[in-house]
């Protein structure tokens, strides 16, 4: 009986909940059919909000004649308003400048050339302060042309020599002609070419042409090695108006052009300084910088008389000693390198018959012999009581400079020699060997140019004392001593002093 009547009450009470909730719906479904009705005309809005109690309410809003429209009731269906629209911002807004259209694109006439990836063991062809970056390919006249090349730029000054990049053959040879004005084709044993446009044609100091270019005996069929000179930085051809520059080429057998870029980066550079013309003054350099090695042998010559080292008749001397000049008058610095190098005895150098050299360096080490200057000799001679110093003579050949070569000479690489013997053999030179290597630095370096405030109206010499200005051609300053080590008496830089003796001395200046 009472699980009869407890299934009755609780069906009564779900048919009382199903209707309450069809009587609560009710609204909700005729709000929903309003929503999906289309909106009112433009002249007049009629909204209808229903709840429960059901009730209707009716409102019109017109628009305003100045065009400004209000914003219509929200419907009441129980959510909260949303918060009126905030004002608009009154401060102007910012300007932005429009972004301008991208530069029209260069049209190009020609059809690039294959690109080949190469690199070539040469010599770097201008022996000075240079710079360069890779501009093979770029656009030439209106792009009309592709260029070949990479020009190589020396900061505004003409007259830097320009060198053969490898041993070969002169091919082709301008002389004022086109774009190209002056400039040379070489061709190496393999068969590879390297040419070298706008070479110098004018007068040294000015811009008008009247100047030998290429360098005198460089011509068609001749035979060059690289380092040798064969011009100078111009700006001839259509390099006119510009920067003086060299542009350089690199092809392959067929012609075909290759960018230089990777070789010039990798270019061997032909290095040596200059040390003052007083060979007094280099020898107190060079013993300054010279450490202790294992010969405990040394030279002594007046300061007076050290030019005479080289001999009277003699081309070159090679000493296997360190050589020292004394000053009567300042004894100290050479006594106190001659501690310093651990020398403990010395052969005396001179043609005075006074004894005032034996006399000073007498109580610090043992005079051993005391000799004159050599002369020329067909066999080696020896000075000392042993065999750690000789002297070499070769054949007379004058030249306006004198070159020491300092250092480990011994070691040069076999493939140097042969270089290395024919130019001391040939050129006043002076050999210091010794079982150290040799120091740099320690005069002016060839990769230089003259400040950027150096007068335009003067031709500028690169010397042992820097750079030195004169009005006219035919006012040379020394030069100096051509002073390298055993690591720059490379075949090329020898190759290059060799050529430097053989022209006449070349300046640099700036026409604009």
């Amino acid at each position: 009986m009472w699980m009869g009547l407890r299934t009755g009450i609780t069906r009564a009470g779900v048919a009382a909940l199903l209707a309450a909730l069809v009587v609560a719906l009710v609204p909700v479904v005729a709000n929903a059919e309003d929503a999906s009705e289309p909106p009112p005309s433009p002249a007049t809005t009629t909204t209808t909000i229903t709840s429960p109690p059901p009730s209707t309410t009716t409102t019109s809003t017109t628009v305003p004649d100045d065009g400004e429209q209000e914003t219509p009731p929200a419907a009441d269906d129980g959510t909260t308003d949303l918060p009126p629209n905030p004002a608009p911002d009154q401060t102007e807004p910012e300007t932005v400048e429009p972004t301008p259209p991208p530069p029209p694109k260069k049209k190009i006439f020609f059809t690039p050339v294959k690109r080949i990836d190469a690199k070539r063991d040469i010599v770097f062809p201008i022996v000075g302060k240079t710079r360069f970056w890779g501009g093979f390919g770029d656009c030439r006249d209106n792009c009309q042309r592709e260029h070949f090349g990479v020009d190589i730029l020396t900061y505004g000054w003409k007259g830097l020599p320009v060198v053969a990049a490898q041993d070969g053959t002169v091919t082709k040879v301008t002389y004022d002609v086109g774009k190209a004005g002056c400039s040379i084709r070489i061709r190496g044993r393999d068969r590879w070419q390297t040419r070298y446009i706008h070479l110098n044609n004018d007068t040294p100091g000015t811009d008008g042409t009247g100047y030998p270019c290429p360098a005198p005996g460089i011509e068609v069929g001749s035979k060059v090695t690289a380092g040798q000179i064969i011009g100078w930085v111009g700006d001839s051809g259509n390099a006119e108006d510009g920067q003086p520059n060299i542009h350089f080429e690199l092809r392959t057998p067929g012609g075909y052009p290759v960018d230089p870029y990777k070789s010039l980066r990798a270019a061997r550079n032909i290095e040596y300084e200059w040390l003052p013309q007083d060979m007094a003054g280099t020898l107190t350099i060079l013993s300054g910088a010279s450490q202790p090695q294992d010969s405990t042998m040394a030279i002594i010559v007046d300061a007076r008389e050290a030019g005479r080292l080289i001999g009277r008749d003699a081309t070159s001397s090679t000493y296997n000693a360190p050589v020292l000049a004394i000053d009567r008058s300042d004894p100290t610095p050479t006594i106190l390198d001659l501690q310093r190098l651990g020398i403990q005895r010395v052969v005396v150098m001179t043609e005075g018959r006074d004894r005032w050299i034996e006399e000073l360096v007498g109580p610090y080490v043992l005079v051993a012999e005391t000799s004159g200057f050599p002369r020329i000799s067909e066999d080696a001679m020896s000075l000392m009581p042993d065999e750690d110093l000789s002297i070499v003579f070769g054949d007379q050949q004058t030249g306006r400079f004198t070159t020491v070569i300092s250092g480990a000479v011994d070691r040069l690489p076999r493939s140097y020699r042969t270089t290395y013997e024919s130019y001391i053999d040939t050129h006043r030179s002076v050999v210091l060997t010794s079982s150290a290597r040799g120091s740099y630095n320690l005069g002016v370096r060839i990769r230089n140019r003259p400040s950027r405030n150096a007068d335009r109206s003067l031709l500028w010499w690169n010397t042992a004392d820097g750079w030195i200005g004169t009005a006219l051609l035919d006012d040379i300053p020394d030069s100096g001593i051509a002073y390298l080590t055993e690591r720059m008496a490379t075949p090329w830089t020898l190759t290059f002093l060799e050529s430097l003796k053989r022209y006449p001395p070349m300046p640099v200046w700036r026409s604009s």
